[in-house]
């Protein structure tokens, strides 16, 4: 067996090297073949001697360009796409994957503020003079979303993903009757609510009775846990 002079390492049988050996001579020689590597991989070219110097020529080729890239399923990553999303994004622009998908988030492409109302609170505003979320900020600096409201589209940063385990599921027995984070059935990201019970303990799980199901208590993204990714 000889060794080939190459950067790669490989090696060649000495059944190819043998023919050059006996060859002698200065000048330049070369025999098709096949080389392994010293990582197993086979090589296809050619061991050339220049005089008592032996390579081959596989050296110096470059690696094969990596597949390209899976576009991601868009439907899959993003929920209600192009409608609004304001209240159910506890009114904050950003990402907002317990509404817009576990890509998504809610948006606006001009600078306007919106307001919403909610069950006789009166209008709740998103906050004013606050700084564009980079989830709703394209790498060439133009806004996402809908013109005139919020929306929910696709985040231009991604989202990291929450633990939440039994989403929409009746949760009220299993977390001890308790709202508000029940790690040990909805998740550690998750939080047992119910839509307009703004007067029970640990509300701010619950974003004070904005979030849950309208019929029960129920799992879902606990927004503590939602207004940290919102965080610009």
């Amino acid at each position: 067996m000889c060794a080939a002079g190459s950067d790669d390492g490989s090696v060649c049988w000495s059944a190819c090297c043998t023919p050059l050996l006996q060859g002698g001579g200065a000048i330049a020689a070369e025999q098709s073949s096949v080389f392994y590597g010293t990582n197993g991989r086979k090589y296809t070219g050619s061991i050339v001697r220049t005089g008592s110097t032996f390579r081959n020529s596989t050296s110096g080729r470059r690696a094969a360009p990596p597949p390209p890239a899976r576009t991601p399923n868009r439907a899959a990553e993003v929920a209600h796409e192009g409608e609004t999303c304001l209240e159910q994004c506890l009114g904050g622009a950003g990402v907002c994957p317990q509404y817009c998908g576990r890509q998504g988030a809610c948006c606006r492409a001009d600078d306007h503020v919106d307001s919403f109302l909610r069950g006789g609170q009166g209008a709740i505003s998103a906050p004013a003079g606050r700084r564009l979320p980079a989830a709703c900020r394209a790498d060439d600096g133009t806004r996402l979303g809908c013109v005139g409201a919020h929306c929910c589209t696709l985040s231009a940063t991604p989202v990291p993903a929450l633990e939440l385990d039994n989403e929409g599921e009746a949760c009220w027995s299993h977390c001890s009757e308790r709202a508000g984070g029940c790690s040990g059935f909805c998740g550690s990201d998750g939080a047992c609510c119910r839509r307009g019970e703004s007067g029970h303990a640990d509300g701010v799980a619950c974003n004070h009775g904005a979030v849950g199901c309208a019929s029960e208590h129920c799992c879902v993204h606990n927004a503590v846990k939602v207004r940290e990714l919102q965080r610009p």
